[in-house]
């Protein structure tokens, strides 16, 4: 039992709160404190303040801050701490509840003590931050990381693939704008994968797409072949109009990847300007390693900077783009010899 200072009756220690600075009870019931709290907070509503102050020091980080980062009390007033202390002591709140309470139903995001917005998963239980978990809806989160979810799906999956391959078909016939705007979406984000993927699948199945597109060809009849031509030709020529930057763009990108193979095709494309008699497709390393870098005109060793490959008999005297017609040369003398002969470049030196 303990007598209350205040009203002077004698209550079990039950009645009395507990003094958390000094580790003992308070001297005044908790009843007389709640009524002496009300007949305070009533004499604050009778007498405002005049004047709604500008800046207030918070309780907790002892800072002066704006009015406005404190909530309001009532009648003028507002509360000791700021509303970042308040949140904090709600989160801290929470986080102990959640961690203690074995029905694990407080799984809230909270800010840990990195400052880092985070999540408890329901399934792992590991606290993880709030980008690795999908969106319920605006504002609310799954209770499974992102992690879990892809892990029991893919459970389910593998448990009845059939069940969910055709509920998939389903939904993309009744919806094909959705799953085409869905695949498009995954094909820009994963473009790189897609292309790797389809080449290995059609390197490991090459006979066999040959002989299916053999037999879909065979039935196809001449009048159906033309359509097809004019069908992609015009999407062809829809495709460049409206795509010129980036087709511009991916064709600097692949010269950068493959300058041999872009010069190459550049040389063949002047050799049929000039009408060549003969036109094969060129190794130029090939042909680099077999005159081991080493110009045929000066006898100088060449530099990957300035090695060329010469016609011989140039392609303006009905030269042939042959590696047998090919030599190399350093830039320098590439460029003197031009259109000459090799006995009208001897007599003009």
């Amino acid at each position: 039992m303990k007598r209350c200072t205040q009203c002077g009756d004698e209550k079990p220690e039950d009645a009395f709160e507990m003094q958390p600075s000094r580790g003992r009870l308070r001297a005044e019931c908790r009843e007389c404190r709640r009524i002496a709290s009300r007949e305070w907070y009533a004499k604050r509503r009778l007498n405002p303040p005049e004047k709604k102050p500008e800046t207030k020091r918070c309780k907790d980080c002892l800072e002066v801050k704006s009015i406005s980062e404190f909530r309001p009390n009532g009648a003028g007033y507002f509360h000791a701490r700021c509303k970042t202390c308040e949140k904090a002591i709600h989160q801290a709140k929470r986080r102990e509840q959640y961690r203690n309470d074995p029905t694990g139903r407080f799984y809230w995001p909270f800010v840990n003590e990195a400052g880092i917005r985070v999540k408890p998963c329901t399934y792992c239980h590991a606290e993880k931050a709030t980008s690795e978990f999908y969106t319920n809806r605006p504002g609310r989160l799954h209770g499974k990381c992102k992690d879990c979810d892809k892990a029991i799906r893919q459970a389910n999956y593998d448990a009845n693939p059939e069940k969910y391959r055709s509920a998939s078909l389903e939904s993309a016939r009744r919806h094909p704008d959705r799953a085409r705007a869905r695949h498009q979406r995954w094909y820009n984000a994963n473009r790189e994968y897609y292309v790797r993927y389809h080449r290995e699948y059609y390197a490991a199945n090459r006979d066999r797409y040959l002989a299916y597109y053999r037999v879909r060809h065979s039935k196809e009849t001449p009048g159906f072949r033309h359509m097809w031509y004019v069908r992609r030709r015009e999407y062809f020529q829809v495709y460049v109009e409206t795509n010129k930057e980036r087709i511009r763009e991916n064709g600097h990108k692949w010269r950068q990847r493959h300058p041999e193979k872009h010069a190459d095709i550049y040389n063949r494309y002047r050799a049929r300007k000039r009408n060549a008699p003969r036109i094969e497709k060129i190794d130029r390393k090939a042909i680099i390693e077999r005159d081991n870098w080493t110009c045929y005109l000066c006898g100088v060793t060449c530099t990957p900077q300035n090695v060329t490959l010469d016609h011989v008999v140039p392609l303006y005297r009905d030269g042939t783009h042959t590696a047998d017609n090919l030599r190399v040369a350093c830039r320098p003398c590439n460029s003197r010899k031009g259109t000459k002969l090799l006995c009208e470049l001897l007599l003009s030196a």
